[in-house]
């Protein structure tokens, strides 16, 4: 996503073991820019991987002003 055209922020969140949001600040992506992102995170992710590409307006910044790139809900699942 570094570098992607029209993207000026994202977030890649993990919210279980094949379910993931990729949250992304800038241009709404075209059919095609999101076939695109598709078919690279099934090369890594693996096909069974379901994404959601969602548009937003913004990525909340941590109380360093700093933003994660990527996040894990993982660990919450696990406590409960």
């Amino acid at each position: 996503m570094y570098g992607a055209k029209g993207v000026k922020e994202f977030q890649f969140v993990q919210e279980t073991l094949d379910h993931y949001q990729l949250l992304v600040v800038g241009e709404e992506p075209t059919p095609e820019v999101v076939a695109h992102w598709r078919k690279e995170f099934a090369e890594v992710l693996g096909p069974e991987a379901n994404v959601k590409i969602m548009r937003v307006e913004a990525i909340p910044v941590l109380p360093s002003g700093k933003r994660k790139f990527t996040v894990s809900r993982l660990k919450d699942e696990a406590r409960l």
